[in-house]
């Protein structure tokens, strides 16, 4: 079976593709060597429910009434529900989250959280520490090809099916066969 192809290097794929380790797979991205994604800058911090004193079902409450209405509850569940496992994740991959004197993450209290939940990474640097640090990790994982300066081109079909992925390197077309694209 042929690698699975992951369309971007930004948060999102490279969060896939270490999840999908050791599996092998392709990640084509276009920026990954300057600061100019989206991810990189972030300056905010993250927000999860990863205090003593606080707890997921309040950080829900705390995000519908910020919402004022406009979010739906079950979508917010889910993605509280899954932030503090987000943040254990990212530490495990070596992001340097900002630490108190005692070497506990240092959380912030933004916004409208009634509990101290944000996680920085120096300071307003979070998005550019998460991507460096991920961007490493990636390039580090033998199972992950990092295909950089890549501009995809086509996702081809046979039959209504993916059957591969055309991009721009280099100055040249290349095309990788695949029935798995994300």
């Amino acid at each position: 079976m042929a690698r699975p192809v992951i369309i971007g290097a930004g948060l999102a794929g490279l969060v896939c593709a270490l999840s999908m380790a050791p599996r092998p797979v392709v990640v084509l991205g276009r920026k990954t060597r300057g600061n100019h994604t989206s991810s990189v800058l972030a300056q905010g911090g993250l927000a999860a429910a990863v205090g003593d004193d606080d707890s997921i079902q309040t950080h829900v409450c705390d995000t519908l009434a910020a919402g004022a209405g406009l979010c739906d509850e079950a979508v917010v569940q889910s993605i509280v529900g899954d932030g503090p496992q987000a943040i254990d994740q990212l530490l495990a991959w070596g992001v340097p989250f900002d630490r108190t004197e005692k070497g506990e993450l240092a959380l912030g209290l933004e916004g409208a959280h009634t509990h101290r939940r944000v996680v920085h990474a120096l300071g307003d640097s979070t998005g550019a520490v998460i991507m460096k640090t991920l961007i490493e990790r990636a390039r580090a994982t033998p199972s992950i090809m990092l295909i950089e300066d890549a501009q995809v081109v086509e996702i081809k079909t046979t039959e209504e099916k993916i059957s591969g992925v055309v991009f721009h390197c280099a100055g040249k077309d290349h095309e990788i066969s695949t029935d798995q694209v994300v």
